[in-house]
């Protein structure tokens, strides 16, 4: 009854506040949801939520290696499930955004394997990365027939060199493993790469060349690109379809490649990504390499370079 009084009290003010409101019927009325008392969990439901929280996450103990032939069976790790992975050191390990929960998504099921160091000789150094290796019978000597957990994008998880060496004591346990195993040199940790990652304040996905030689990975197909050309320009790539794509893989299957910038000549002088490499998710393959064009191209200087910037600097950075 003092709900309901409480209730119509409001109504009223609310006619008398704005007389011009269209009086609701008093059936209508009585159909609104009933005035609930505010919730208050107990100490017995905070304790099952924060149980809950703890079933997402999972602490685990360094590798004993980065290098792939000498992982041991103890090097074995579980991720299945969980939403970020916390080393030792206390640095958190996340999959992946989700974009529709405005967080990271969970590790996906089955996600056992191993941490290992990966780099590959299309690239250069500083692109190294760590990677997982899903190997569900956790016998290291069957690391060939596994394969390497990938994104939702298609592209391989990875934990870089870049966030190794930035983050400093937060990553020691990966740099030093790295460093040990002499897997990184010391001229590849003090490169300016990092500095210059840092200071254009870079992500991992960040695209940074230093040279027209420098390759680095896509996915594909890719609608835009988004390359730094050290600290002068950053240079936005929107590329052609690419219904080839569909033809290299099965069912189910993503495409990523290996790519270096070019300069169509066909007298627009328009930058394009000349392929030298296409992978699947069984591995390389022996395939064409491709063409892919640019259809538009927009140029905007850093805070280091000197204004103005056009296309024809870039074209001369290209061509230096």
């Amino acid at each position: 009854m003092l709900a309901l009084f409480s209730r119509a009290r409001s109504y009223h003010s609310v006619l008398l506040l704005f007389p011009n409101i269209a009086p609701i019927s008093l059936r209508s009325f009585h159909a609104l949801p009933p005035i609930r008392d505010p919730v208050f969990k107990t100490s017995r439901e905070m304790s099952t939520a924060s149980q809950e929280e703890k079933e997402y996450t999972v602490t685990l103990p360094g590798p004993s290696t980065l290098t792939r032939n000498t992982l041991l069976p103890s090097d074995f790790r579980d991720m299945s499930h969980r939403k970020y992975v916390t080393t030792y050191e206390g640095k958190n390990i996340f999959y992946a955004p989700d974009p529709q929960l405005g967080n990271y998504a969970s590790f996906p099921k089955n996600c056992k394997g191993f941490l290992y160091y990966w780099t590959h000789p299309d690239l250069p150094p500083t692109s190294g990365q760590i990677r997982f290796r899903l190997i569900s019978t956790g016998n290291p000597a069957e690391f060939d027939n596994g394969s390497d957990l990938l994104c939702p994008d298609g592209k391989p998880w990875q934990y870089p060199l870049s966030a190794c060496v930035l983050t400093g004591e937060h990553a020691g346990m990966f740099l030093s493993l790295l460093q040990k195993d002499r897997l990184v040199d010391d001229s590849t940790i003090k490169s300016k790469h990092f500095g210059m990652f840092q200071r254009l304040n870079l992500n991992k996905a960040s695209i940074l060349l230093h040279s027209i030689d420098d390759a680095f990975p896509i996915s594909l197909p890719k609608r835009t690109v988004d390359i730094h050309l050290g600290e002068r320009c950053r240079m936005k790539m929107v590329l052609q379809e690419m219904p080839w794509v569909e033809r290299l893989a099965g069912p189910g299957e993503r495409v990523s490649a290996h790519v270096r910038l070019g300069v169509s000549d066909n007298g627009k002088n328009r930058p394009h990504l000349q392929v030298i490499r296409l992978f699947t998710d069984k591995g390389e393959l022996d395939s064409r390499l491709p063409r892919i064009d640019c259809k538009n191209l927009m140029i905007t200087r850093t805070f280091y370079s000197e204004p103005p910037l056009a296309l024809n600097y870039l074209l001369r950075y290209i061509h230096r």
